[in-house]
């Protein structure tokens, strides 16, 4: 008699044991019979479904999932292969809601061997953290269940020793189940008091979240992980011990080590971005003298931190402004630096006093020669004689400026059909003259392909029209003009394109420009 009491005594341990563990889990847990028919459920499973325990049990474990057929092929396959990990499904909860899980699921047997049913338990992957494997049955239970865990997980007394283990933990150690059970939990961490303060902190709080520690292997080799544990309890409500879970973080740790370097890489290229956009600013003129006879103002936008369009001026003798505006093509670095090579060029060639046409086919020739790159640039020209208001220009490719009259009125120049520099190494470029009565306005094709939100362009039939309302003509006004008006036209847009306009005004018979020390 005695005997028999003891032994339902045992029982009942047990069970209370069984429920303390499912309880202490915040995973869904739930097992399942031969026929898919639920057994018993945690809380977590109830929260999960938005449905109680008592309403689970006895229905169809596959009527919670929003594919059923996978959800009966999963334990099906338990079944067949005795385990399943990592098996994606996603649970629906009453209201709709829909959790994705991945399951790890093992068969439980009876005491002959018997396959009595499933143990299935769900990670919650939508916030991608690795859920604990707790301990849910006593004997065959238990160890079923946390064999079904990838994680290292183990059981401890209240004093510290090592209860149980899965073989996620034999690995993480390199120590076998039978010589870690019983063994100190502490020591098989590279800080073994913090480990102690860790499970004394579970024993006095009742749970620990995302603990730092670090596994120690007796290969030598460290894992670093977060433990989560929980505490369990007897009969009696009595603490029995800590079920502690670690989820390896080495992978994360080598992303936020990965992460910071590239911040670190990210901060060197933007300085170094910085230090580019700051010289390139300095080889485009941003001071506009007085000229005898004439005037000029210019402004550039690069859609990113350098860019590729120019524009400078600069003058020879006799008394002679020459102007450029230009666009290579591509944007940020590469076409920064191919529009700085190519403004140099035009620069050293200008200076000699060649007639526009023959400066840019020599310019051409140039980056053909030491320029070995699929890039091209459009290219506008001009000299002005501020004395008497001739204009020579050639234009590669570029834009057709428009020229504003003596009443203020623009007209497109008329455009001469020659190629931007750097594709053909033959192509020949001709000088052309015009009158000027009043000015010039030239602009790159970031001005007449600015879109605004809905994705229309800026056109340059608003640019035309723009220019009719601006009289009397003034370079700066024109410049800034026209410029606020493509900030407003494509506000709350990302600029796409370089922006450069220049403008040139001739005053008319000015006395010309003495070259001077300034100039």
């Amino acid at each position: 008699m005695k005997k028999l009491e003891q032994l339902e005594e045992d029982l009942h341990k047990a069970s209370l044991y069984n429920r303390s563990l499912i309880e202490a889990s915040v995973d869904p847990f739930v097992t399942i019979s031969h026929e898919g028919k639920i057994m018993d459920v945690n809380k977590a499973t109830e929260e999960a479904t938005g449905i109680s325990r008592e309403q689970l049990i006895g229905t169809d474990f596959c009527d919670y999932f929003t594919e059923p057929d996978k959800a009966r092929e999963g334990y099906k396959k338990v079944l067949s292969e005795g385990i399943v990990r990592n098996y994606p499904l996603t649970i629906r909860h009453i209201s709709g809601k829909t959790t994705p899980v991945l399951y790890n699921a093992t068969i439980y047997t009876n005491e002959v061997g018997e396959v009595e049913g499933v143990f299935a338990v769900a990670r919650d992957i939508s916030a991608r953290k690795k859920a604990e494997e707790d301990l849910r049955k006593a004997s065959l239970y238990n160890r079923s269940l946390i064999e079904a865990s990838v994680d290292p997980l183990v059981t401890i007394s209240r004093e510290g020793k090592i209860m149980d283990v899965n073989n996620a933990t034999e690995e993480v150690t390199g120590i076998s189940r039978e010589q870690l059970v019983g063994t100190d939990f502490c020591d098989y961490f590279t800080e073994p008091d913090k480990a102690r303060e860790g499970y004394k902190t579970v024993l006095s709080e009742g749970i620990v979240r995302d603990y730092p520690l670090t596994v120690r292997h007796i290969s030598g080799k460290t894992t670093p992980v977060l433990y989560n544990a929980t505490v369990y309890r007897n009969e009696a409500g009595e603490v029995g011990g800590v079920l502690a879970a670690a989820r390896d973080i080495a992978d994360v740790k080598e992303i936020k080590q990965k992460l910071h370097k590239a911040h670190l890489e990210q901060e060197r290229l933007t300085s170094e971005l910085n230090i580019a956009k700051q010289i390139q600013l300095s080889v485009i003129p941003q001071k506009f003298p007085k000229i005898p006879g004439a005037e000029i103002f210019a402004r550039t936008l690069p859609a990113r931190v350098v860019g590729g369009d120019f524009y400078d001026f600069l003058f020879v003798d006799p008394g002679l402004l020459c102007f450029a505006i230009g666009d290579a093509s591509g944007k940020g670095v590469p076409a920064a630096l191919f529009m700085s090579l190519s403004q140099a060029f035009l620069k050293a060639t200008a200076i000699r006093g060649y007639e526009p046409g023959e400066c840019l086919t020599y310019v051409n020739e140039l980056l053909d020669r030491d320029i070995h790159l699929d890039m091209y640039i459009t290219l506008f020209y001009g000299i002005l004689d501020p004395q008497t208001g001739e204009l020579k220009y050639s234009n590669a490719g570029h834009d057709s400026p428009f020229i504003i009259d003596e009443k203020g009125r623009p007209e497109h120049l008329p455009i001469t059909g020659e190629i931007p520099l750097g594709i053909d190494k033959n192509a020949r470029y001709t000088t052309c003259m015009r009158q000027l009565e009043n000015g010039i306005f030239l602009y790159s094709d970031g001005v007449t392909d600015a879109i605004d939100k809905n994705g229309n362009r800026f056109t340059g039939q608003r640019l035309l029209k723009l220019l009719k309302k601006m009289e009397p003509f003034s370079p700066e006004s024109a410049v800034n003009h026209v410029l606020c008006k493509v900030e407003e036209y494509t506000s709350g847009v990302h600029q796409v394109d370089d922006i450069t306009l220049l403008a040139v005004k001739y005053l008319g018979n000015g006395p010309g420009i003495q070259k001077t020390k300034d100039n």
